[in-house]
């Protein structure tokens, strides 16, 4: 029995839309209002029409499940693996092609005994890979699974991702299973902060908004005192669409790779020094050391710049803290 069209809807999680692309589904998962902000740009526009963070989550007493990827060649990395979790377990158990490139199908779950099991299917994060079809057992019941909890997570690569080897190693996937959240990864490679952003806060109510991005600004020469003025406009706007939600302003995490100033003579503590002042705009505002999530280590890191997988798990560790407590507080 291959899953309609309106069942993919159903079970869709961490997207705003799915469009239809030939003979797949593309999962949408940037608001239309924040789109524009990436779209002109190619590099941008390949790692926002990645489904970082998307997963297709149902309960089914299937004795199997098989999937169909159509892969149209784009991808951040040369990776186009995602994963699928099985009744919460962690990491979950990759699938996909490591050449993001065509076709891809394959059996992602299987069972020997006709059970309910809670299915969690995390799409590919670095290519942008379409679903072609989802196939179950004919007659089974396939039941959406929906989470109470959101969390509207605003980034760049690091919060997209990038350099995890399956999508569920990443920080954002792994807090989101520990708090049982519906994540909304808005996390895009090269993304700087662009008070615009807040247009994500009005179009995706949610219980907890994350704030990460100052990398970039800092690699592409953008002024702190720039950089703090669009901070402070995101802060504000989004405090105003959203009314309730505690909101974690992070600070770029440590960089073993970049150690020496810009263009500018600044340096990436300049731009964790601008963000420090803007917590006291709200009470519903916690800043978030980027330095004391991940030691100045360069065996956490990948590239010197982006967290491994060994990274990500102190990163998740270290996260989850500040998570749980602003939302005990707020």
């Amino acid at each position: 029995m291959i899953l309609s069209e309106e069942t993919l809807r159903a079970v869709l999680i961490g997207a705003v839309d799915m469009a239809r692309v030939g003979p797949a589904f593309r999962a949408v998962r940037m608001p239309a209002a924040i789109a524009p902000l990436y779209r002109p740009v190619e590099g941008l526009a390949t790692r926002m029409d990645c489904p970082a963070g998307v997963r297709l989550r149902f309960r089914t007493d299937s004795a199997f499940v098989n999937l169909a990827l159509h892969y149209d060649g784009r991808f951040a990395r040369a990776n186009g693996r995602g994963a699928v979790v099985v009744d919460g377990g962690l990491p979950g158990q990759g699938f996909g092609s490591a050449a993001p490139a065509g076709h891809w199908r394959g059996q992602v779950f299987h069972q020997d005994a006709p059970r309910h099991r809670l299915i969690d299917i995390w799409l590919p994060h670095m290519s942008v890979a379409d679903v072609g079809e989802v196939e179950v057992q004919d007659g089974c019941d396939v039941s959406p699974a929906p989470l109470a909890l959101r969390w509207l997570a605003l980034g760049d690569s690091i919060t997209q991702g990038m350099e995890s080897s399956l999508p569920t190693l990443c920080h954002v996937a792994r807090c989101a299973l520990a708090i049982d959240a519906e994540a909304f990864n808005l996390g895009v490679g090269g993304a700087t902060m662009r008070a615009e952003l807040a247009l994500a806060a009005r179009a995706l109510p949610a219980d907890i908004i994350s704030i990460a991005y100052g990398t970039n600004d800092f690699l592409t020469d953008v002024p702190p005192r720039e950089f703090a003025q669009a901070a402070e406009e995101l802060l504000r706007e989004t405090l105003a669409a959203n009314a309730s939600a505690p909101i974690l302003l992070m600070t770029p995490l440590s960089a073993p790779g970049r150690r020496e100033p810009n263009h500018l003579g600044a340096k990436l503590q300049d731009y964790r020094d601008a963000l420090g002042p803007l917590a006291g705009m709200s009470p519903r505002i916690a800043l978030v050391d980027g330095t004391e999530l991940l030691p100045d280590d360069s065996a956490m890191f990948a590239d010197g710049l982006h967290p491994n997988d060994a990274g990500f798990v102190t990163y998740t560790r270290n996260l989850l803290g500040h998570m749980r407590e602003a939302m005990v507080t707020a």
